[in-house]
């Protein structure tokens, strides 16, 4: 009897250890897929929202040479319709905010941004009223004419 209840003892070490590496390999394989979910996802929202920023920044740019800034609003305002997308703002080479589909423009937006004239595309990630929020800065006629900063809704992860 003695031996019997060793082997069942046995029996029990081995399938719990089993188990464990089991569990163990479970996790870690469900952290790996968590991850290259998320940044396959980020990856894809970085690239719509570019592809967003840069057909307004082809559209926007004959409003801003042609000065016609109600045109370069309803632009403006159209693009927000997007889902997903949150607002976007034009500001021209000076640093100056010129549209912006927002009631009042939140200070918060103008800290942290980069330097006027700049010639390549910059994101970032920032909270906006308690929610993440992405921007996306591109230039208009490689950054001599304007700037278009849109903002994309975010969900952390």
């Amino acid at each position: 009897m003695d031996q019997e209840s060793r082997r069942v003892s046995l029996k029990w070490k081995i399938g719990g250890t089993f188990a464990g590496v089991m569990l163990v390999l479970g996790l870690f394989v469900t952290v790996a897929v968590y991850q290259l979910a998320k940044n396959a996802l980020r990856d894809q929202l970085d690239q719509r929202v570019l592809l967003l920023a840069n057909t307004l920044s082809d559209a926007a740019a004959g409003h801003i040479v042609g000065g016609n800034l109600l045109a370069l609003h309803a632009l403006a305002r159209k693009y927000t319709l997007v889902d997903g997308v949150a607002f976007a703002f034009i500001e021209n080479s000076r640093g100056e905010v010129i549209v912006h589909t927002l009631g009042a423009f939140p200070p918060e937006l103008q800290q942290g941004l980069p330097i006027t004239g700049q010639r390549q595309t910059y994101r970032r990630e920032l909270s906006l009223s308690g929610r993440a929020v992405y921007a996306t800065v591109v230039p208009i006629l490689e950054g001599q004419l304007a700037l278009i900063r849109q903002k994309n809704d975010g969900v952390k992860t």
